[in-house]
């Protein structure tokens, strides 16, 4: 009984180990794709300036 205890607990750990590491690989991707945006509307804006 507690050695299936013991390991339902250690799965446990690993699944929400491995959930944590996905969303914040999600964030960095998402992170990076605004970063990008960011940079490609200041290019935008400064070349608008530029043509005007």
């Amino acid at each position: 009984m507690d050695f299936i205890v013991l390991t339902k607990n250690v799965y446990r750990v690993e699944l929400s180990t491995t959930m944590c590491v996905k969303l914040n690989d999600l964030k960095i991707n998402k992170f990076k794709n605004f970063r990008q945006a960011i940079h490609t509307i200041i290019i935008f804006l400064f070349l608008i300036n530029n043509i005007l």
